[in-house]
């Protein structure tokens, strides 16, 4: 006995209603993974700049260091310098000889941090390479 014609639609209405409310079901989770991939995309490109930030602070902490080794061995120069002079008022020229080597290193070595400071400050106005967030110029980090 065949179920009456009412009841076939019934279940029929049953059916669509409950296709529908799948479709509705799996167009929402379509809407939830968009909006995820949206997320993760906002992620990706925070901690790309985050990277980036990091790249430009390590560099301007550099900077600084190279700056105030080099104002310390330029205090040390200046004192070389002064020392080297009095010797010399004094008539101590052998002493004076001796320290004109060390005054020479220390100029030396004033001019590296110099050089150095300069490169760390151009590497500040060149800005972060995208693709290896290192400033250009500067040897690519490896961290672990």
């Amino acid at each position: 006995n065949p179920p009456a014609r009412g009841a076939q639609m019934s279940a029929l209405e049953y059916c669509v209603e409950q296709a529908k409310a799948y479709e509705r079901h799996l167009e929402g989770g379509k809407q939830y993974l968009e909006a995820l991939r949206a997320a993760h995309e906002h992620a990706d490109s925070s901690r790309v700049r985050a990277d980036q930030q990091q790249v430009m602070l390590d560099v301007m902490h550099d900077a600084k260091v190279h700056q105030d080794q080099r104002m310390a061995k330029e205090e040390e120069v200046k004192a070389t310098f002064a020392s080297m002079a009095a010797l010399n008022e004094r008539g101590d020229y052998a002493g004076a000889s001796g320290l004109m080597s060390t005054y020479a290193v220390l100029a030396n070595e004033v001019k590296e941090l110099k050089d150095k400071e300069i490169l760390a400050k151009e590497r500040i106005l060149t800005g972060p390479d995208p693709l290896t967030q290192t400033c250009r110029g500067e040897p690519a980090r490896h961290d672990s």
